[in-house]
């Protein structure tokens, strides 16, 4: 029987905090966006660790995993679709998301009633990767390549503005 981790609760806590603290405003928001944008990539982390077990990941919790996970986007879409629609109405309109919105959602993690969804579609794209990366046994080649990917997106993503100058 598996005991619960305080610490990763603790540690799930302080994030969920953070991110909360991100997405409101106070006099103190500027100074703590660096602490705060910390909070997600540690949850990718926390649910990397999460379905890691001594024998290994294992096909079947991935599949559920995958399941679960798309659950919880197709109901937080329909969700925040709601919300959205409620306020197009209130407005005397109506929101129909267009082709390209919907390119952008299934492309680039931007969900057009809800951008904070992004990580949960960014999860639920890395978890049959990891399917395919357990099945082929090329978990060395995965961590050789992390690195490199995590330049490819600073690069070409977080700092891209600044280095490209558009």
């Amino acid at each position: 029987m598996n005991q619960r981790n305080h610490s990763i609760d603790i540690l799930k806590f302080v994030c969920a905090t953070l991110i909360v603290c991100l997405h409101t405003y106070s006099k103190w928001h500027d100074d703590f966006i660096p602490l705060t944008r910390c909070a997600v990539p540690c949850f990718l982390m926390i649910s990397g660790f999460l379905l890691y077990s001594e024998k290994g990941i294992g096909r079947e919790r991935l599949v559920r995993t995958i399941k679960h996970i798309f659950h919880i986007i197709v109901w937080s879409t329909l969700l925040f679709a709601i919300v959205t629609e409620s306020r197009a109405i209130a407005k005397d309109g109506v929101f129909i998301p267009s082709g390209k919105d919907w390119l952008y959602c299934f492309a680039l993690n931007e969900n057009p009633f809800g951008y904070h969804l992004w990580y949960l579609q960014a999860y639920l794209y890395v978890l049959p990767l990891m399917l395919i990366v357990d099945k082929y046994k090329l978990w060395k080649l995965m961590l050789c390549a992390t690195p490199l990917l995590l330049l490819g997106n600073t690069v070409l993503g977080a700092y891209g503005q600044l280095i490209f100058q558009q």
